[in-house]
């Protein structure tokens, strides 16, 4: 009995030591295998993007939510933070010996290699874009993606709407502070994009809280839920409701109050020319969007 419980001890040990030689790499240094660490890239970039994880809908069939009442975080440090990662991923991409790969690994190699030396080089540009704009801007993609891509087909979905609507004003003072740390190194919106958003935000906040979007939607989704009582689905309007009251529309009203002050700073100038390296901008923006080479004129 003793020497078979030794053997099952020293059996165990031995599978909890090739297990941590195997996994501690692939988690947090140079994983063995260049696939494990095509995806650790992948699942690193989605871990820190709730929001995109909500888009995918990857995990949630196998009963995993941990990320859908968060939103994304719009920080400066996360920035900062994404492109030195970005960095570290490809220099350990850079790292692996081409010639032991395969034909399909060189391929996948070179996508990945592509996908991250172009962010790389281009990290002077960090903040040259505008999260505040009048087409995609985060005053109009956060309502947005809670009515088109948060489902609320349970009272547990419905419970993380309502944290996702208390987490707007982290989300738009992040932006605020992105978009002020830009300002601070010339990069500021034309004026007529400032105005078009300032408006938007006007617009989004002048109904009651519930007469917004965000609350007449839920309620519609609320009323779809057979198996979730009166009683709870009323609890969780009135909850919606207060943090639309309490949360978002001050957050928006923040918002404004430092659209106003932007403008006063904005010019009616619109060429990504304008900006610091604005040519080396756009140079590298084209190399993002179109995959090669080309100069402007070449194109």
């Amino acid at each position: 009995m003793g020497r078979t419980l030794r053997i099952t001890s020293v059996g165990v040990l031995l599978v909890l030591v090739v297990a941590a030689v195997f996994l501690i790499p692939t988690i947090w240094f140079k994983p063995w295998l260049i696939e494990h660490f095509y995806a650790r890239v992948f699942i690193e970039y989605a871990l820190d993007r709730p929001m995109l994880l909500s888009q995918l809908r990857v995990l949630e069939p196998y009963g995993l939510d941990f990320h859908s009442d968060d939103l994304d975080d719009f920080s400066v440090e996360f920035t900062l933070s994404t492109a030195d990662k970005v960095e570290r991923n490809l220099r350990i991409l850079q790292s692996y010996d081409r010639r032991s790969q395969s034909p399909e690994q060189l391929l996948s190699t070179d996508v990945l290699e592509w996908f991250l030396r172009v962010q790389a080089e281009g990290r002077r540009f960090l903040f040259h874009g505008y999260p505040l704009n009048q087409l995609d801007g985060i005053q109009s993609a956060l309502p947005d993606f809670m009515l088109n891509t948060h489902q609320v087909q349970s009272a547990d979905d419905a419970r993380h709407y309502v944290t996702r609507l208390s987490r707007f004003g982290v989300a738009l003072d992040q932006t605020v502070e992105s978009v002020r740390y830009r300002a601070e190194r010339g990069i500021v919106p034309p004026r007529f994009v400032v105005e078009a958003v300032g408006r938007e935000v006007g617009e989004f906040i002048a109904a009651a809280p519930n007469e917004n979007v965000l609350y007449t939607e839920f309620e519609e989704k609320l009323a779809a839920l057979d198996e979730t009582s009166e009683s709870t689905r009323v609890d969780l309007l009135e909850a919606a409701r207060r943090e639309l009251e309490a949360t978002v529309y001050p957050a928006y009203r923040r918002l404004g109050a430092y659209l106003s002050e932007l403008e006063a700073t904005a010019t009616d100038e619109d060429g990504v020319w304008k900006l610091p390296d604005g040519d080396a901008y756009y140079a590298s923006a084209l190399r993002w969007h179109t995959t090669t080479e080309l100069t402007a004129d070449e194109i």
